[in-house]
């Protein structure tokens, strides 16, 4: 268990991020990446507890937030305050309530799996 927002988020062990210029959930023999599709899509890779592995798209953000998580070195009010200032906006009450949302949604998915004792 443990508050995602004052404790050190733990990540699944198995949880993986990758990013690329190109939709790699669209790219198949038939329909090879094209240049004027380039952009950011970031992929989080995980075992699942049925041990079958797992991709999600999510958004570049969100991929950015999980690798500063994995760094274990703060909090994750430190981390959604480290990723207002990497996307360069402001940090609001309502930053940091939709901030605590998406932490709790990944501990709903497995992604998150608690946090570190000290």
């Amino acid at each position: 268990d443990g508050d995602l927002m004052k404790g050190c988020p733990a990540l699944h062990p198995s949880v993986h991020v990758g990013c690329y210029r190109h939709p790699l959930h669209r790219v198949s023999p038939r329909r090879l990446p094209q240049e004027r599709e380039q952009g950011s899509y970031c992929y989080l890779v995980m075992r699942a507890s049925d041990d079958r592995i797992r991709f999600h798209n999510v958004n570049p953000a969100v991929g950015w937030l999980i690798e500063r998580i994995d760094q274990r070195d703060g909090n994750g009010e430190g981390a959604l305050l480290a990723l207002a200032e990497h996307l360069g906006v402001s940090v609001t009450a309502t930053f940091l309530e939709q901030g605590q949302s998406m932490l709790s949604d990944l501990r709903r998915q497995g992604t998150l799996i608690g946090t570190w004792r000290k």
